[in-house]
């Protein structure tokens, strides 16, 4: 029984962006049906055979198999093959990118691991004289989602050389990785997001909330909102005797956070800077660029 299927008209090119109206008048798009027995995971669009076409990439957790990609490669005529390409995920993966490089057309899948980032090319059947170490790292997150597929978004060409940079988050530190040929990355610079010159006894009380956010959109530029809320001098003056106890059976509890980074042309010179958000010297929001 099939419980959901895309049913939807394309555009040849699938990613000409036109108005509704224009789109309805032509007649230049087709019908492309792909028949699932699940629900639809995060779908993207990427060339990963390298014939200038985006392939339409979904994924799916199977008994017994565990976690697969599932590409499905874009005709000429803008349909896409009902069948899809299938590539196992690992379970020592926990993110997956995309990025062209290697010498061979098309992109490459990014695989990231929790102490190292690894290239696979979907070319190449397995992993077996396919999988290429790109360097070392020690990921922010250490399990990955059984699951799930997590896509990873921090890959781009940072400095304009025409080879992408990775900006990825560490356990204790975020790695900006340069491009320094195919397949072949150092670490250009280390830095954390958290503000390490505040003396630990001014900052805000754990209790306390202190949110900020950073949307850029085309209509409003760069927007950033900054909101903090003190806590209750009455917080925890009235006991529950009835509450339940927490559920103590965890076996292995942690937790490991810092502020978040992103990657924005922020001063117009058509390269991408580094932002993020953290707390001042004065215990206010401050915005940092780098």
């Amino acid at each position: 029984m099939i419980d959901r299927h895309i049913a939807t008209k394309l555009l040849a090119g699938l990613l000409a962006v036109s108005p509704l109206s224009s789109l309805l008048a032509q007649s230049n798009y087709v019908d492309s049906v792909i028949e699932r027995n699940g629900p639809f995971g995060r779908i993207l669009l990427q060339d990963l055979n390298g014939d200038g076409l985006n392939d339409l990439i979904d994924y799916r957790w199977r008994r017994g198999v565990g976690r697969e990609l599932l590409i499905y490669h874009q005709a000429p005529d803008g349909r896409f093959s009902p069948t899809p390409q299938l590539v196992e995920i690992k379970t020592e993966i926990i993110a997956v990118g995309f990025a062209d490089l290697r010498p061979e057309p098309g992109k490459e899948l990014v695989l990231f691991a929790n102490n190292g980032v690894f290239s696979l090319s979907t070319a190449i059947e397995g992993y077996a004289g396919n999988l290429k170490p790109l360097f070392e790292w020690q990921l922010i997150a250490d399990i990955p989602d059984p699951d799930q597929v997590q896509f990873f978004y921090g890959i781009t060409d940072v400095d304009g050389d025409g080879h992408v940079d990775l900006l990825i988050p560490g356990e204790k530190s975020y790695g900006y990785f340069k491009s320094t040929g195919p397949e072949q990355f150092e670490l250009s610079n280390q830095f954390s997001t958290v503000n390490l010159e505040l003396d630990p006894a001014l900052r805000p009380r754990a209790d306390g909330d202190l949110n900020a956010n950073i949307d850029i959109n085309s209509r409003d530029g760069i927007k950033l909102q900054i909101s903090a809320s003190q806590p209750t001098p009455f917080a925890d003056f009235f006991e529950d005797w009835e509450a339940e106890p927490e559920d103590g059976g965890n076996l292995l509890q942690a937790e490991n956070w810092m502020p978040p980074a992103l990657l924005a042309d922020f001063n117009g010179d058509q390269r991408e800077d580094i932002v993020f958000i953290n707390v001042g010297e004065d215990i206010r929001g401050q915005v940092n660029l780098m």
